[in-house]
């Protein structure tokens, strides 16, 4: 096996530890970046390139990657990743498609609980030492109906676990699978039904140009009334605006979300290089007063893209990752998506 140059970008101290510890006994040249791919940060003469979903491989990377031959992404997702260029190019794209079923969907029912128990105003009216019940009244999730947008990995265990809350599960697929309802113990159904009948939506969807928006203010109106929307997908799949207006106006009870509409900018430093960009895009600037927005209503909890984020799912992660690098030297792809 010749020798190859891999770049890890985004990695901590744990990352560094588990990739280095995979690649030990290779003669492969393994580099380490704490921060993000950038055209500043690239390296030209890396054959192997490796992000998080937080560093974008837009197009303009990519055609000034001179040696890259395959870029792997520590990520079920990879819409960050301009696969049309690499195509073009002939660089192939892989991804770790079930790092974290059980981990995002667990997190996925944490912010359910979080707003159906008003979790973080109880914990706050403790620290003050002033409790006032009225308004720490929540909801059982005890016989109520849970709609998962995406009967995947990660919408088959969050309906496993809905079943054990007693819940009624709804789920729509584009691609529906008897045997997965039967297994789970739930039913399929329209998006428009799901919407109508569900008191809380989960969504478990991939993003695609189609998913664009998928729930808009059309889709967000169809959902019943003082339902809760769940989002640790893609940010995009929900239009924000339409979100403020549903919550605002109490047709919705309230949200929980992980990811969002330009959820890069949930981080003040972003917003500070917004700012004093003198150019700053529009586009940008419009998702930034949305998150801003959205972070200040009432019932809405707000993270930024932390689903993933225990111990176990980082491994399986990075191991994954790894063992798709090799096997792309060895000439055996694995989990390619382009």
């Amino acid at each position: 096996m010749l020798m190859a140059r891999i770049v890890f970008y985004d990695v901590n101290e744990h990352d560094k530890q588990q990739l280095e510890q995979a690649f030990v006994g290779s003669d492969h040249e393994v580099i380490m970046v704490t921060g993000g791919l950038t055209l500043d940060t690239l390296d030209t003469l890396a054959e192997v390139i490796s992000v998080f979903v937080s560093s974008p491989v837009p197009a303009e990377i990519i055609e000034k990657a001179d040696n890259l031959q395959h870029i792997a992404c520590r990520s079920t997702g990879y819409d960050h990743i301009a696969i049309e260029a690499a195509r073009e190019r002939g660089i192939s794209v892989s991804n770790v498609p079930a790092y974290g079923s059980h981990t995002v969907a667990e997190y996925a029912m944490s912010l359910l609980l979080l707003l159906s128990r008003k979790l973080d105003q109880a914990i706050e009216s403790a620290h003050k030492g002033v409790t006032v019940r009225q308004d720490l009244q929540g909801f059982d999730l005890y016989g109520k109906t849970i709609g998962i947008i995406g009967a995947g990995r990660i919408g088959c265990t969050l309906a496993r676990i809905a079943n054990g809350f007693s819940m009624r599960v709804l789920a729509y697929d584009p691609f529906p699978a008897e045997h997965l309802a039967q297994e789970n113990n739930f039913e399929y159904t329209s998006i428009e039904q799901l919407l109508a009948q569900s008191d809380v939506v989960s969504l478990h969807a991939p993003y695609t140009r189609e998913n664009h928006h998928l729930l808009n203010a059309e889709r967000l109106s169809m959902m019943k009334r003082g339902a809760v929307l769940i989002n640790t997908a893609r940010g995009e799949l929900v239009d924000n605006r339409a979100l403020i207006d549903a919550i605002e106006s109490g047709h919705l009870y309230g949200a929980g979300f992980d990811v969002l509409e330009g959820e890069q900018l949930i981080n003040t430093r972003e917003e500070l290089l917004m700012i004093r960009s003198e150019a700053a895009d529009p586009e940008k600037l419009k998702h930034s007063l949305e998150v801003s927005v959205l972070k200040k209503l009432p019932n809405v909890a707000v993270t930024n893209h932390n689903a993933f984020n225990t111990r176990e799912a980082i491994a399986r992660i990075n191991h994954q990752t790894a063992e798709n690098i090799h096997n792309f030297f060895l000439q055996t792809p694995s989990n390619i998506v382009s």
